[in-house]
C-alpha cells in the first residue's frame, strides 16, 4: 500500500526591505551611469556618500535630531558668506515634509543629508574653490595632506552635536571672526537701506559749506564715523574727524579732504561691501587655518615694517627704502601677503607659497570670484579615499 504525503506550500507575501537595505540599493544607485543625483538634485560629494555608508554597513547616519541640527548648519554658512540654497536646503525641507510612508523617502533623506554636510565640510574648512581654478599661480592647496571628506563625516555623524561639530571645523582665527563681524554688520546697514550716494563735484574740505555735505554726514552715520546725521551743510571739526576716520579704515590718506579717491570710496554701495567680504572670507578659509594669531604679512601695495602687537603681526613696508634683494627675502619669509591679484601671484611664485588676503578687491574681481565661487555650483574634482587630500 503507498501511502500519500499532502505537502502543502503556502506562498509567504515578501517582506518589506529594511532601512539598511533600502539605503544600499539607493546608493549603489550612485555608480550606476546618470544615477548621481536624487530626486533631480545633483550630489556634490558622491564619493564621500557612497564611501560613508559602505563602511556604516548601509545604516542611517542621521536619527533622531540629526536631521534638524544639519539644517541649523546648512543656515549658519550664511553667517560665512556662503550661500545655504548650495547644500540642498529646499530639497531636504521638501523631503522632511513627505509623507513618511513616501517610496524611499528615507534612503534619499539619509543621502541628501549626508551629501549637504560633506559639501559643508569641504566648504567651511577648505574653501569653496581651490585657488588654483581661479588662477594657476596661486599655488596653495589646503587640502593637501588632509583626510577625505568621508572621515570627516563619520566624526559628525558620530558627534553628541553634529551642528557644533560642522562649526568646530571653521578657522577660529581673529581675521575670520572679524571678517564675519563685518558681514553681519554690513547686512545690517544693507537691510535698512545702506546709505546715500554723494553727488559727484569739486573736493570738500574741512570750513568749507556746501549742500553736498549733508549726504556726507548721512554717508558716514550709517557706518559708525560719525554719531548721528544732520542736515547741516557745514564741514565743521567733528566731521573732519569722522572723514578721517574713514580714510584711515579704507587705507587712503587721512587729510579730510574729500577727493576722487574718499568720494570713490564712500560711494561704494552696502552690497558691493558685503561682496569684498564674502571674498575675503572665501579666501580666509584657503589660509587661516594654519596660521597662528603671530605672524608676518607683508602688505605688498603699500609695504610696512611696523610690528603690530595689538593685532599679533608685522606689516613689512617695501616704501622704507629696502633693497631688490632685501625686498624678495621678506617675500619669501612671509607667513601671508595682502595685495591685489596679480600682486599677489608675484609672491606666490617667490615664495614658493602664499596665504592670500586682499583687504580691497576691485569690483571687477569680486564679480568674477563671487560668479565662480558662490552663484554657481562648480564642478567639483573628483576625490579618492585611498588618496587623502587629491
Amino acid at each position: 500500500m503507498l501511502s500519500a504525503c499532502l505537502f502543502v506550500f503556502g506562498i509567504a507575501a515578501p517582506q518589506a526591505q529594511t532601512p539598511s537595505e533600502l539605503l544600499r540599493a539607493r546608493v549603489e544607485q550612485l555608480h550606476e551611469e546618470g544615477g548621481r543625483s536624487v530626486r533631480g538634485v545633483r550630489l556634490l560629494e558622491p564619493d564621500a556618500v557612497s564611501h560613508l555608508f559602505q563602511k556604516r554597513n548601509f545604516t542611517p547616519a542621521w536619527q533622531g535630531g540629526g536631521p534638524d541640527q544639519i539644517l541649523q548648519a546648512i543656515r549658519g554658512v550664511e553667517q560665512d558668506g556662503l550661500d545655504p540654497r548650495n547644500y540642498h536646503l529646499a530639497a531636504i525641507e521638501s523631503l522632511r515634509a513627505a509623507p513618511a510612508d513616501s517610496p524611499g523617502r528615507d534612503a534619499d533623506l539619509q543621502i541628501l543629508l549626508t551629501d549637504a554636510v560633506a559639501a559643508l565640510v569641504n566648504d567651511v574648512r577648505f574653501g569653496k574653490v581651490r585657488p588654483s581654478t581661479l588662477d594657476r599661480r596661486w599655488n596653495m592647496d589646503p587640502r593637501a595632506g588632509a583626510p577625505p571628506l568621508e572621515a570627516f563625516l563619520a566624526d559628525i555623524a558620530a558627534a553628541p552635536s553634529p551642528a557644533a561639530a560642522i562649526d568646530a571645523l571653521k578657522s577660529s582665527h581673529f581675521i575670520y571672526r572679524g571678517l564675519k563681524q563685518a558681514l553681519a554688520a554690513q547686512r545690517a546697514i544693507a537691510s535698512g537701506g545702506g546709505w546715500p550716494a554723494i553727488p559727484a563735484g569739486p573736493a570738500l574740505k574741512p570750513g568749507m559749506r556746501n549742500p553736498r555735505i549733508a549726504a556726507v554726514r548721512k554717508r558716514l552715520a550709517a557706518t559708525g564715523e560719525l554719531a548721528t546725521a544732520s542736515d547741516s551743510e557745514e564741514y565743521d571739526d567733528a566731521l573732519a574727524l569722522a572723514v578721517k576716520q574713514f580714510q584711515e579704515r579704507h587705507r587712503l590718506a587721512p587729510d579730510g579732504s574729500i577727493g576722487k579717491a574718499t568720494l570713490d570710496a564712500m560711494n561704494v554701495t552696502a552690497a558691493a561691501r558685503i561682496d569684498q567680504i564674502r571674498v575675503n572670507l572665501e579666501r580666509a578659509r584657503w589660509v587661516l587655518r594654519d596660521l597662528s594669531d603671530t605672524f608676518v604679512l607683508v602688505n605688498l601695495p603699500e609695504a610696512l615694517a611696523t610690528p603690530r602687537a595689538d593685532v599679533h603681526f608685522f606689516a613689512l613696508d617695501a616704501r622704507w627704502g629696502f633693497t631688490l634683494h632685501e625686498r624678495l627675502a621678506l617675500v619669501r619669509a612671509a607667513d601671508a601677503y595682502i595685495g591685489a591679484p596679480d600682486e599677489l601671484a608675484s609672491a606666490a611664485l617667490i615664495s614658493g607659497r602664499a596665504a592670500l588676503i586682499s583687504l580691497k578687491p576691485t569690483a571687477a574681481e569680486v564679480t568674477d570670484f563671487l560668479a565662480r565661487c558662490f552663484d554657481a555650483t562648480p564642478a567639483r574634482p573628483a576625490r579618492s579615499s585611498t588618496s587623502p587630500g587629491s
